[in-house]
């Protein structure tokens, strides 16, 4: 099936190579000076007939368009226009802001065709800043934004943190389906393909009403770009490498609809990606190598005011994990966290052995969007995931040598029923059902049992509602969700089924105020809630991925989170501000914290934690300031501090976020020669030493050959690692190659080759950070 269908995507790419190049497209987004979306706008090309009018989010596309240049001219009632002139040689993106022209401003704003979640602090990637990390992962794609992080586990898994949460506490929606697999672990990313989307965002702080359980730290929403449904072609795509793994990454998309069948479009997309062991500035990382492979299929069928979308993907990845942080015995245990260099030595390669990952995830989705004039829209979303994990241990003891250590399968099938209304003047809500059927099943090969075998049900119901006058916007919202599982495990050889049950009620209250027409000041209040994952109650043994030995508690009660943010947004012609501030009290917080010693077992001695809880508060900032000095130089800010502290005795919690700081500046040079926007770029990170640490202190002491080693502090094996400085730089322009533009961007990370170690990182204890890295990216549409 996977070799049919890559015959029939590339032959389609080669087909449309020939065609004329008159079927681009010029598409984006109207915005007013408070990032508010703008509906009824008119795009108009200068001195011809085409010309369209933004819907209900803004967006906006004039199709089939040939190759040139073009007047545009964009307008909206109570708003100043704008035109700009654009030489078109391949589709683009382009967005417009408008001011308001000074007269209108006492207009009611019509608020229904604002974006969800209007209240909750939120932060973007558009396809311009997508095209700039194509080849990351998810997780390191989604650093470079405020309150954003990522939780390592060597230099290639990275798993977002919002607002210092992450994991089950992050629910991640990808092409509008729930992302449904084995997240429990930090060594677990996000199994999706950043590839497929055009537009990420990413919602701060607890989402229960909207997304349901788990979303006490935030939602990401990666959305794809509208499959093209007039007759013509588009085809786009990217390559980009990096040194320092000598990674190579590949993707490109295909777009098709014919003119037999109006209003049926056809997407294919595919990526790969392939790299070999880190390097550190003094030595490589052996058994760091990962490769990767994606594929899907959208059809789309719109008729009338019906939309139908049936969607197919598939993503699988091969991870090794690092070999430095596996231990035959104390005394190595002891050597690798005080030494300055792993006691195993590489050399670069592509190989991938034990220990290792293997990762598969499938989704299918159909959709069924209704339009029903004057009332609102409807929508039907049916879902199918499957997720494999197989972990490879380095001891073989006994299993086959074909047989993975442990492995995972996780099937999961939803259903969700969202209706959009307008009915009533001056409001406009969403009310919605979900329900979705989980079976989890652990191979009956595995030498041993991490987590058991569950089915898991779930269903839930939401309602919300917005209204606005002049200057106020008001949003509320309430949801009920229940869950129940059916555990199978042995307790002393005997099968035991445990049933677990947990329901509740979250609401969520948001009110937007605007100062001016410059500053807009928002503010929500919102709970969730996350009943324990199925790792945290039963877990009882090793977890090879992080080399650690977990221990469960099933004695855990559900986390009830309660958020409140404020957030002041000024834009200004040449300055943006964007300031938030946060306070999350979460009552009944799940934690693994260091349980020392360590563990010995027969496959060696590993690191040992278990699973606590705990009332605590988290409070934090965060900070993006944008000033465009002049023509040619523009300067960003982006700031994050958060502190973390158990309510009972106010002492610190562990594995919070440092404070950050990123500085860029660009010089742009603009047209020179074949190069257009020619622009230079340098940045500057810093990463504070995290100094708020538990007061808690853990010892323990191991006699080796030479002297005997103390280690442990407070609460942790090993003290925070000192503060860190990293330089960047990167040079990128749109080049024309054959009456095509190519976006082309190079550049190098970590430019002085510092010797570092991230306070995130699960192997921070045995290893430094990667090195310098160089860099190129090519981004096409043909």
């Amino acid at each position: 099936m996977i070799k049919t269908l890559y015959y029939v995507y590339f032959l389609i790419s080669f087909i449309t190579f020939g065609q004329d190049n008159c079927n681009l497209f010029i598409k984006g987004e109207i915005y007013d000076v408070s990032n508010q979306v703008i509906s009824d706008a008119t795009i108009v090309i200068k001195n011809d007939s085409i010309r369209t009018i933004t819907n209900e989010k803004g967006e906006y596309k004039l199709l089939n368009l040939c190759a040139g240049q073009y007047e545009i001219v964009v307008s909206a009632l109570g708003y100043n226009k704008i035109t700009k002139t654009m030489y078109l040689k391949h589709s683009i993106h382009q967005d417009f802001v408008l001011e308001n022209d000074g007269v209108s401003l006492n207009e009611v704003k019509i608020v229904s065709q604002k974006t969800y979640n209007l209240t909750e602090p939120t932060s973007d990637l558009k396809e311009a800043d997508l095209n700039k990390s194509r080849g990351q992962s998810l997780g390191e794609i989604l650093k470079v934004l405020p309150g954003v992080n990522a939780v390592q586990t060597g230099p290639s898994l990275y798993k977002p943190m919002i607002h210092g949460l992450f994991g089950n506490r992050i629910v991640t929606i990808n092409n509008g389906l729930r992302l449904e697999s084995q997240q429990w672990g930090s060594d677990h990313a996000p199994e999706i393909d950043p590839f497929t989307a055009n537009k990420i965002t990413v919602v701060k702080g607890a989402s229960g009403v909207k997304y349901g359980s788990e979303a006490i730290g935030g939602v990401i929403i990666l959305s794809p770009e509208e499959v093209l449904t007039t007759p013509g072609y588009k085809v786009g795509g990217f390559v980009s490498g990096f040194s320092n793994n000598n990674q190579a990454n590949f993707g490109i998309k295909t777009d098709v609809s014919g003119k037999k069948i109006k209003g049926l479009g056809l997407r294919l997309s595919s990526s790969f990606k392939k790299g070999g062991n880190f390097k550190t500035p003094n030595y490589y990382l052996a058994n760091t190598g990962s490769s990767e492979y994606n594929l899907s299929t959208t059809l789309v069928y719109k008729y009338k005011n019906w939309l139908t979308e049936v969607y197919l993907s598939q993503f699988k990845a091969n991870i090794g994990l690092f070999r430095g942080a596996q231990f035959g015995n104390m005394e190595d245990l002891a050597t690798a966290i005080t030494s300055s260099r792993p006691r195993v030595n590489a050399d670069f390669t592509y190989d991938i052995s034990k220990p290792y990952q293997e990762v598969k995830h499938q989704v299918y989705k159909l959709a069924q969007k209704i339009k029903i004039d004057n009332i609102g829209n409807l929508e039907l979303i049916f879902g199918a995931q499957n997720n494999y994990r197989a972990e490879w241990d380095i001891k073989e003891l006994g299993q086959q040598q074909d047989k993975a250590t442990i492995d995972f399968g996780l099937t999961t099938y939803s259903a969700n029923i969202n209706f959009q209304h307008s009915i009533f003047k001056g409001f406009v809500g969403e009310v919605g059902t979900f329900a979705m059927r989980q079976a989890n099943v652990v191979s009956s090969n595995n030498v041993r049992l991490f987590i058991p075998n569950y089915r898991s049900y779930n269903a839930g119901i939401f309602w919300t509602e917005k209204y606005a006058t002049t200057k106020w916007e008001f949003e509320a919202g309430m949801r009920y969700d229940n869950r129940y599982y059916k555990v199978f495990k042995y307790d002393k050889n005997e099968l035991i089924s445990p049933e677990l049950r947990y329901d509740n009620f979250s609401y969520s209250l948001g009110a937007n105020r605007l100062i001016n027409k410059h500053i807009t000041l928002k503010s929500n209040i919102g709970t969730a809630y996350r009943p324990p994952g199925m790792n945290e109650l039963y877990a009882d043994g090793l977890h090879h991925g992080l080399s650690s030995f977990e221990i469960g508690n099933q004695n855990l009660k559900t986390e009830v989170a309660n958020n409140t943010n404020l957030s002041l947004v000024a834009l200004y012609s040449k300055t943006k501000l964007e300031l938030t501030v946060f306070n999350n009290v979460i009552n009944n917080y799940i934690y693994l914290t260091p349980s020392i010693p360590a563990v010995v077992t027969v496959r060696g001695v590993f690191l040992s934690y278990k699973y606590v809880q705990a009332d605590i508060v988290m409070r934090g900032v965060d900070l993006y300031f944008e000033q465009l000095f002049t023509k040619t130089i523009k300067y960003q800010l982006k700031a994050s501090g958060l502190i973390g502290k158990n309510r009972l005795n106010h002492d610190y919690l562990i594995m919070m976020p440092p404070n950050r700081v990123n500085n860029a500046i660009d010089y742009i040079f603009g047209k020179k020669g074949i190069f257009h926007d020619l622009t230079f770029s340098l940045n500057h990170q810093y990463v504070a030493k995290q100094n708020n640490l538990p007061t808690t202190k853990q010892t323990l002491e191991i006699n080796t050959s030479s002297n005997t080693v103390t280690f442990g502090q407070n609460d942790d094996y090993l003290a925070p690692p000192s503060g860190y400085h990293l330089f960047g730089s990167s040079l990128s322009s749109n080049v024309k190659i054959r009456n095509q533009i190519i976006d082309f961007r190079m550049g190098v990370q970590n430019v002085f080759n510092i010797t570092y170690r991230d306070y995130l990182n699960r192997y921070r204890y045995f290893a430094n950070e990667a090195g310098r890295n160089f860099f190129f990216q090519f981004n096409f549409n043909l």
